[in-house]
């Protein structure tokens, strides 16, 4: 049981998105770990007056899920998290997925994060296989260069990795992930 092949996309610039919002999802039909696969989020804002519309791709509250082969991009000006995890009882295996976090245009300064958490240490997720690219800062928009930015908090707390070598390093994760441009056709206009 789970969640597979769905196809979610917001145009439009206006708004706070979440492409899919899970809390205390657990135990689903006798299955430990709900799956997450095979998905495309995509919110593509290319507007450039817009600053205050924030997007999530995945936002897990309490949940347990194994998430695999999806693809998320978020491209728009306000803040992005592609994965947000925002409670100590999440759990799960995150694999084989593409995030991306966009900015459009040089307008803004919000944060834009492939993963932001708000649990420390994420002992119960597991992270790997998978491909990460955001830009963030105004300088990125016109660099081709891959990005990489997380956000892990809590526990008084608060960690920003832009690498991610140093997010290996200090939590053990995406041992096989890499940061690359992915080679997307653009949702826009194809």
């Amino acid at each position: 049981k789970g969640i597979f092949n769905n196809k979610i996309l917001k145009k439009g610039e206006y708004g706070t998105f979440k492409g899919m919002y899970l809390t205390d999802v657990h135990n689903f039909d006798g299955c430990n770990r709900l799956l997450i696969a095979n998905n495309e989020i995509i919110r593509v804002d290319t507007v450039t007056k817009s600053l205050s519309s924030s997007s999530y791709g995945i936002d897990l509250v309490r949940s347990k899920v194994n998430i695999y082969h999806n693809s998320i991009v978020l491209i728009n000006n306000g803040s992005k998290q592609v994965l947000n995890v925002t409670s100590a009882g999440s759990e799960g295996d995150v694999r084989n997925n593409i995030f991306v976090a966009k900015k459009v245009s040089k307008k803004g300064n919000n944060s834009n994060y492939v993963i932001n958490s708000s649990v420390i240490n994420l002992e119960k997720m597991t992270f790997d296989y998978n491909n990460y690219y955001c830009t963030d800062t105004i300088h990125d928009y016109f660099d081709s260069i891959p990005r990489f930015s997380a956000s892990i908090s809590g526990g008084g707390g608060n960690a920003v990795f832009t690498s991610i070598d140093i997010l290996r390093d200090k939590l053990g994760q995406d041992k096989h992930s890499v940061c690359e441009i992915p080679n997307f056709v653009y949702p826009n206009t194809d």
